[in-house]
């Protein structure tokens, strides 16, 4: 029976809560961004971010033969496409909704999460096997160099003027370039799940945890206080760092009371 980290689980039912409620706001209600309390605003903010770095946290990639690795992305298929394209087409049926909306749509009629969480694992999948050729150990600085640059890359394609243009190329509306921004959280709970306890050993932790925090309200006054705005490449830069810094202070939160989630802990 696989180990199970019951602080990643409670993690995980927290980001859950976020999106049941703003799922009810939303569509119960009516309620959006602009209308909602600032604690929805700041759950809204980092409720996909978290389920992206709980998957490359949790992410492993032990398969040295071809012949397993293909098996792997074989049965993730099996649980992150086939339970898509089967409640979606009851979607598409029920609310008659044009096939060819849902494929093309960013969010996929509103099943997009796993779809676009299976292309994050061909891609991570395609890194490791990069940086195995290029022999690479992936508690290496060259191997985190090499993600940073695919995810430069992957988030690139997500900005509006890049993807909006791309929607017109055949099957490439297919991808849901748009939400391929949320890479960058994937690798994000990768490299701290690769690194976990050198991070905890670390003698600047606390500085690191302190400035995280420090980021993160003065980036929420910014945003919620004085209503900054802005566009272009400082609007994404403030939105990575923003989101970031939150789920990073969630997951540490976590993990320092994760005696609390095991079973008989207290």
């Amino acid at each position: 029976m696989q180990n199970r980290l019951e602080y990643i689980d409670a993690f995980r039912g927290i980001a859950i809560l976020f999106i049941v409620l703003g799922h009810v706001g939303m569509y119960g209600y009516g309620m959006y961004n602009t209308e909602m309390p600032t604690f929805r605003v700041f759950t809204s903010m980092v409720q996909i971010p978290a389920f992206f770095f709980i998957s490359g946290f949790l992410f492993k990639n032990n398969e040295s033969e071809t012949s397993k690795l293909w098996a792997t992305i074989l049965r993730k298929a099996r649980q992150l496409i086939v339970p898509a394209i089967v409640i979606d087409g009851m979607y598409l049926y029920v609310t008659s909704t044009d096939l060819n909306y849902c494929l093309n749509d960013k969010f996929k009629a509103g099943y997009w999460f796993t779809l676009t969480l299976f292309e994050f694992l061909l891609i991570q999948y395609a890194v490791d096997a990069i940086g195995s050729r290029l022999g690479f150990i992936r508690s290496s600085i060259r191997f985190l160099l090499l993600n940073v640059v695919f995810v430069a890359i992957v988030y690139t394609l997500s900005f509006p003027t890049i993807s909006e243009r791309a929607e017109n190329v055949p099957l490439v509306g297919w991808l849901g370039l748009p939400m391929m921004r949320y890479y960058i959280y994937f690798v994000l709970g990768r490299f701290i799940g690769i690194h976990l306890q050198q991070i905890v050993k670390w003698r600047w932790r606390d500085v690191a945890v302190a400035i995280t925090l420090v980021t993160f309200f003065i980036m929420a006054a910014c945003q919620w206080a004085r209503h900054w705005e802005a566009g272009g490449l400082l609007f994404h830069s403030r939105l990575v760092l923003f989101e970031s810094c939150a789920t990073l202070i969630l997951f540490a939160t976590f993990y320092k009371s994760k005696q609390y989630f095991t079973i008989g802990g207290g």
